[in-house]
């Protein structure tokens, strides 16, 4: 129904490519209305990501009063998705979430024990709770968060160590006697209802875990809250992270390298320590030196026989998905559903490049429909006669593998033996791209990076992702805009501008990859 959960920071980073366009925009006052439209959509994710929240609060809220809660009876607040009937899921949900008063993060009736997304203050420390059962005639309570995950590892210090927090904080002004977490069952599968409300959600009793680390708050506290000078001297040479010399633009840089850097004050590649007191695996040692040479490292002869994998016809393939936790679909949650590709066809040589590319609708301009069978059907038509011969070519192939092999066996679980067959010849002819920038095409410019985003403004700069015309400009945008349209009907307007803008960005996508396999096939004949 929603886009992937994200933490507010990880939504904040994944809006900078809109924000960063809105910017540049603003400077060509030609462009008021494209600024304004762009406006209007991250303004519906932010919206959409809010009451999103409280959708998921209020599904966790009644599995925890069913299952969990000790109580017997319970008057629902007025608006409450219980008036709804679970067969009308999402929209109607959503309906419920706007009637329940999002506006107030309280959901409670006057004589109701029960307080939903409350905030709590200790010593100016703030905190915020899913659900808290407040016992009639004491102060104790019991708590419960209320997890966007499908697995949830006990075990992870970090996560006990922040719902240690919270009760921690809520502890101030009453007795939390106990602590639930309620999390995703990641074996459940969709469609969503309130009906299968019982078995979409896993409840574990932490109490005993989150007491033991409740100990530690007041040191933590005093810890964190401390203003005494730093032991150690700030550095006071700061490189950008953009910095084609930035020490932390090296490919699979370790935490614990970036930290012994940072204590080091080394933040360039030039810097003499870097060449003597460092351990550097031989991958990185490349980059270093690359980059002190400033010149491209070129395997030309490898690239060569690289490039005779890539046979004729050619088929460069792009998918776009949507991860989403309470889904429409016959899925699991969060489980990367298919619903737009992009495929650019060459059949030799000489001839021109054939785009083929779909965007699940249905005839409403209605994206609700499980998208795998008619995606999958256009899919094996576009291959054509030459489906089961010639390279299948896409940029960080594991992905599109992945997808091709859960869209087989999805095939073959409702009988379309040959269209899984069909999956299957396309899966075992893909053949990765970014394995050219991993060993045989390595330029400094790429800033230790071989995602498509990163080479195409250095190899074939004549194609821009900036020029787009809509709002989509990386594949986190494009899950999170079909997300948003799964789960809230759009004007026609807006919905023929968000369909022209998908379109268009995968497109590009494997455009862009016809364009690279061009320019790499220039570099192997220039000796």
């Amino acid at each position: 129904m929603q886009m992937p959960f994200l933490t507010e920071k990880q939504f904040i980073i994944a809006l900078q490519p809109v924000r960063q366009r809105i910017s540049q925009m603003l400077k060509d006052q030609t462009q008021a209305a494209r600024v304004a439209h762009l406006t209007k959509i991250e303004e519906s994710l932010l919206e959409h990501k809010r009451l999103h929240s409280e959708v998921f609060t209020w599904c966790g809220f009644q599995f925890y009063q069913k299952h969990v809660s000790r109580k017997t009876h319970h008057v629902p607040p007025k608006g409450s998705m219980d008036y709804f009937s679970p067969s009308e899921f999402p929209r109607d949900l959503l309906k419920c979430a706007y009637a329940s008063n999002v506006e107030s993060n309280i959901f409670t009736e006057r004589n109701s024990s029960y307080l939903l997304n409350t905030t709590h203050i200790r010593e100016n420390i703030c905190a915020h709770v899913d659900v808290l059962d407040q016992h009639r005639g004491s102060k104790a309570s019991t708590m419960a968060i209320i997890l966007r995950k499908a697995r949830v590892n006990l075990k992870d210090e970090k996560l006990l160590m922040r719902l240690a927090y919270k009760a921690w904080v809520a502890s101030e002004d009453r007795e939390v006697d106990q602590i639930f977490l309620i999390s995703i069952n990641p074996d459940f599968v969709g469609p969503f209802s309130l009906e299968k409300l019982d078995s979409f959600f896993v409840s574990q009793n932490v109490t005993s875990q989150i007491r033991e680390r409740m100990e530690t708050m007041n040191a933590e506290k005093i810890h964190s809250l401390s203003t005494s000078e730093p032991v150690a001297p700030v550095p006071q040479d700061i490189t950008p992270i953009t910095s084609s010399q930035s020490v932390l633009n090296l490919p699979r840089i370790s935490g614990k390298q970036m930290e012994s850097l940072m204590h080091a004050n080394i933040t360039h590649v030039n810097s003499p320590l870097v060449q003597t007191d460092f351990a550097w695996s031989a991958e990185q040692k490349k980059h270093i030196d690359l980059r002190l040479a400033g010149e491209p490292f070129i395997d030309r002869v490898n690239l060569a026989q690289f490039l005779l994998n890539f046979r004729f016809p050619r088929h460069y393939i792009d998918f776009e998905t949507a991860s989403i936790d309470i889904s429409p679909w016959q899925c699991k949650p969060f489980e990367a559903m298919p619903f737009q590709f992009s495929m650019h066809v060459q059949d030799d040589a000489k001839s021109t490049v054939r785009h083929h590319s779909y965007l699940h609708l249905d005839s409403r301009n209605d994206p609700i429909s499980d998208p795998r069978l008619q995606l999958v059907k256009f899919l094996v038509d576009s291959c054509g006669s030459s489906g089961h011969t010639g390279g299948v070519i896409a940029h960080h192939a594991s992905f599109e593998r992945r997808i091709l092999q859960a869209l087989e066996a999805h095939m073959l679980a409702i009988g379309e033996k040959s269209l899984s067959d069909s999956l299957r010849s396309i899966r075992e002819r893909i053949i990765d791209l970014e394995d050219v920038f991993k060993q045989f095409y390595i330029d400094p410019r790429f800033l230790g990076s071989t995602s498509l985003k990163k080479i195409q403004p250095i190899v074939v700069p004549m194609r821009s992702y900036g020029d787009l015309q809509g709002c989509v400009s990386d594949g986190q945008k494009a899950s999170e805009i079909y997300a948003l349209w799964v789960s809230q009907p759009l004007p026609a307007f807006r919905v023929r501008r968000l369909r022209n803008a998908l379109l268009e960005y995968c497109r590009l996508d494997t455009q862009v990859m016809v364009d690279i396999v061009e320019f790499l096939e220039n570099v192997v004949r220039t000796k």
